[in-house]
């Protein structure tokens, strides 16, 4: 891990959910110092390739600050980063581990009453150009279909996932070949 910090563009997202991990196996003074290093170098503006991305920057942060039980600092962090595109912040919000010391806050309520209210704004703007005919209806949502934003996960049918013993693979397959 040391060596991810010392690459000029690291991946903020991964080396944050290595120091949950690390938080959640009881290694809590190497994922305290993996998290300070982290948001020393957010703060810093190291993430320099990701200026046109801030609101990326401020979720890292967000979730850095939350790991690291700093709670107001990273509530504000992630009203900073939430505010500018609501539809965003809707994984996060729901689901994302880092945020769960903070979830039940009033202060990260009213985020995820804010996103929720956005996304209701959104779905009744989309049904009524739907009534106008500006945007056709799509069929009838069956059990296949993709889960609305904030439902449960569907567990993965057994027969879309390949075994190692099996004869073909998803990548290899006969389905994907050019022969």
């Amino acid at each position: 891990m040391e060596d991810e910090l010392a690459d000029p563009y690291p991946d903020f997202d991964k080396l944050i959910a290595q120091a949950h991990l690390l938080l959640r196996s009881g290694q809590q003074a190497l994922a305290e110092r993996r998290l300070a290093q982290v948001i020393s170098r957010l703060d810093r503006g190291e993430a320099e390739p990701f200026k046109p991305y801030e609101v990326l920057r401020l979720r890292a942060t967000a979730a850095a600050l939350a790991l690291r039980g700093e709670r107001a600092e990273a509530l504000a962090a992630l009203a900073r980063w939430a505010e500018p595109n609501p539809a965003a912040a809707w994984y996060p919000l729901e689901h994302d581990p880092a945020f769960d010391a903070i979830r039940a806050t009033p202060h990260f309520e009213a985020l995820r009453a804010r996103y929720r209210a956005h996304a209701a704004s959104e779905r009744a703007a989309l049904e009524a150009m739907r009534e106008r005919g500006e945007v056709p209806r799509r069929p009838a949502r069956s059990a296949e279909s993709p889960r609305q934003l904030g439902a449960a996960p569907r567990a993965a049918k057994p027969s879309a996932i390949a075994s190692p013993s099996s004869s073909s693979s998803i990548c290899s397959g006969s389905r994907y070949s050019t022969a």
